[in-house]
């Protein structure tokens, strides 16, 4: 699993750039290659099909992981910031002064957790009105998760973090999550 650490500095803005500058050359190669090679074919359509689907989907990626890197910067308490899409993570950010608690298997299984509680609360919802958000307190980390229309909102905080101040500033960005 692709985990990328970032520091949260003021060059934040311009490594991300450059980052999706260079995967759009490397797509952009990549689809000349091919390209050439199937000139003679009557695919060419579908291969530009398949890039323009291949781009549309990085691009949703990189403005997913931008947002993650937003909110993990509004607390110095946040380790780590998650966005689940369909009971998977599609995009995180970690802290990189917080070292992982669990190993990758605990943690797609933490995602995992986190999606079948969240299912949970719908039975609820009629009765009692729409989840907002849950915590989940231990004795080495907070839990955070905020209920979005298509997904879930995942945070793991230190844990004496104020969650209620944690969860406004999240509220105030006013960004689509």
């Amino acid at each position: 699993m692709l985990q990328i650490l970032v520091k949260l500095d003021s060059r934040l803005d311009f490594l991300a750039k450059i980052f999706c500058t260079f995967f759009q050359f490397l797509i952009m190669k990549f689809q000349n290659l091919l390209r050439s090679y199937v000139y003679y074919s009557q695919s060419y359509i579908g291969l530009n099909l398949l890039f323009g689907i291949i781009m549309l989907k990085l691009t949703q990626s990189f403005k997913q992981m931008d947002s993650c890197m937003q909110i993990l910067g509004l607390d110095r308490s946040v380790r780590f910031v998650g966005r689940i899409k369909d009971r998977k993570l599609i995009s995180f950010a970690r802290s990189p002064d917080a070292a992982p608690l669990l190993d990758e298997e605990l943690s797609s299984m933490a995602h995992y957790q986190a999606s079948v509680k969240a299912s949970w609360e719908d039975m609820f919802n009629e009765a009692l009105g729409k989840t907002n958000w849950m915590i989940t307190s231990k004795e080495k980390v907070k839990l955070i998760t905020l209920f979005l229309d298509d997904g879930l909102l995942i945070l793991s905080t230190e844990p004496n973090s104020n969650h209620d101040m944690i969860i406004q500033k999240i509220k105030s960005l006013n960004m689509k999550l």
